[in-house]
């Protein structure tokens, strides 16, 4: 997957948000910053980064956390409460579309089956506005059982035998 101008403009915010004195937002005064923007840009778009920034199985503190550090480490700056809220906000929201990626359905009525996770990657990414969301390529660790089940009884033969019409009729409650 290649870089978007989506991706170049969350890098450069967090490293504006880093640095205490900032420098005009004119593009001749962000040359300075322009390598450093594209060193966290790369690292950022490393598709094993991306999922631990985003995963459900994580705690979304301990992921803030994480982009910060990325942030401070490559722009050699300072954590800032700008950097803070910002960061908290892209965790915020590409959590929220990876949740979406995961749960999205097959189709508008399906209630059982669910979309392939590529499929539910691509649409998530672009309905959700998550720029990182397009470097993932796998799911990550499982979330918990429930959480992950379908609603709907299984397509199985042997739930469906089970099952005699009129059965309630005759139990004595």
């Amino acid at each position: 997957m290649t870089m978007h101008t989506g991706e170049f403009a969350l890098a450069s915010q967090l490293i504006l948000d880093s640095l205490r004195e900032r420098p005009a937002t004119e593009g001749s005064q962000l040359l300075p910053i322009y390598g450093v923007v594209i060193d966290l840009l790369v690292t950022l778009t490393r598709p094993e980064v991306v999922l631990s920034l985003v995963t459900p199985a994580e705690s979304e503190r301990r992921q803030v956390e994480g982009l910060i550090g990325l942030t401070v480490g490559a722009g050699k700056g300072a954590r800032t409460p700008e950097l803070e809220a910002t960061a908290a906000r892209v965790v915020r929201k590409h959590r929220a579309a990876m949740d979406t990626a995961i749960r999205m359905p097959y189709s508008d009525r399906a209630t059982i089956r669910r979309a392939p996770f590529e499929k539910g990657l691509a649409e998530a990414s672009y309905r959700e506005k998550a720029a990182l969301l397009r470097h993932v390529t796998r799911s990550g660790r499982r979330i918990e059982a429930e959480d992950r089940a379908v609603r709907g009884a299984p397509p199985s033969r042997v739930v469906s035998r089970r099952l005699v019409p009129g059965w309630a009729d005759r139990v004595t409650w």
